[in-house]
């Protein structure tokens, strides 16, 4: 893991050492990175100082942590696991584990789609949504027995899930049509932190992902494809009034795809990414019905966009056919783009 300053002319400071970290992610006061690590074999949830000092393990599961994110007030990490559904405890799936590796009997027997998707077969677990004190402590499961996964397997990322501004509620993405694997219909649902059972927000029939809290807690902007069984449907950019339910429709007359999606420190514009022609540029529109999106930022492939907490600058990956992925900084507004990385083939940490 690396770190690099904005300002003209720094350069790249090495953090960790070990081979083996990815994912770091910045905690809201900026004091402290979130990383995964496999450094003692499966990947955890780590925690250092922005230094790169005081290495501490937060999740020592039996599975693979992944998908970690902060809380807004930097008390809480959620981030994902495999677990087996029936499973209440982590001691459990480890013993299951152990139980099917141990075993003489390697064939496997299905009753049901989806066995196997891409490059890893089912084996009765499912990725579900926990929540870990910063501090450490025993990770909850804020998903327990559901047999569904947070993110979707098929489909899903880690855009899929994200706090709420109080960090009292998490939305997430799951399909629990039956047989999913023939399904595309992805529905947005809200549960607790402290527990409870799911609430769906959407009955959209196509898939509805990425959702993204406004920094005032009201909407939930994400994006939706309209179309059941249709996976190439255009994502349309959606916002969710958490006070009264309504579902609102922004550039409606848009006619690319939105993909990522940042709101504005003020909450008065959302910045996305959507594949042009080739390149994949930055747009902004106001936050309000009836609004059309601008390109902001043009040029190349633009992805894995942040926004500075005082909104004043923008971090993202750009690509292209004759350059691979860099750090740049662009001021808001859209005015240029400055290069911090150089042939790093850096993943961003902002």
């Amino acid at each position: 893991i690396w770190v690099i300053s904005t300002a003209p002319g720094s350069q790249p400071r090495q953090l960790t050492h070990t081979g083996h970290d990815t994912r770091p992610q910045w905690s809201p006061d900026g004091k402290r990175i979130a990383f995964l690590s496999s450094r003692d074999g499966t990947a955890q949830i780590y925690l250092m100082s922005a230094q790169g000092e005081n290495v501490t393990k937060i999740t020592s599961l039996s599975a693979s942590a992944d998908n970690e994110k902060w809380s807004l007030d930097g008390q809480s990490i959620a981030f994902t696991t495999s677990v087996y559904p029936d499973c209440t405890d982590d001691a459990c799936n480890r013993s299951r584990d152990e139980a099917a590796e141990n075993s003489k009997v390697k064939a496997r027997s299905y009753d049901h789609l989806l066995f196997r998707h891409w490059t890893h077969w089912s084996d009765g677990k499912r990725s579900h949504l926990f929540v870990v004190a910063a501090n450490g402590g025993v990770p909850r499961d804020l998903t327990a027995r559901a047999d569904y996964d947070v993110p979707p397997d098929e489909r899903g990322d880690a855009g899929d899930f994200s706090f709420s501004p109080d960090g009292k509620e998490l939305c997430f993405t799951a399909i629990t049509d039956r047989p999913e694997a023939i399904s595309t219909n992805g529905d947005l649902f809200l549960v607790p932190v402290n527990g409870g059972e799911p609430k769906r927000i959407t009955t959209n029939p196509g898939f509805d992902g990425h959702p993204a809290y406004s920094p005032d807690g009201r909407f939930i902007a994400y994006h939706s494809q309209k179309t059941a069984g249709y996976e190439s449907d255009r994502w349309r950019l959606m916002l969710y009034d958490r006070a009264n339910g309504k579902q609102t429709e922004l550039a409606g007359s848009f006619d690319r795809s939105v993909d990522e999606i940042v709101w504005s420190p003020d909450g008065k514009r959302i910045y996305f990414t959507a594949e042009n022609e080739a390149e994949k540029p930055v747009y902004e529109i106001a936050a309000t019905e009836g609004s059309a999106p601008r390109e902001i930022l043009g040029d190349t492939y633009n992805e894995n966009l942040s926004v500075s907490a005082d909104g004043s600058a923008f971090a993202l990956l750009r690509s292209s056919l004759t350059m691979p992925a860099e750090v740049f900084i662009a001021r808001a507004g859209g005015v240029g783009a400055q290069q911090l990385s150089h042939h790093n083939a850096a993943r961003l940490a902002a």
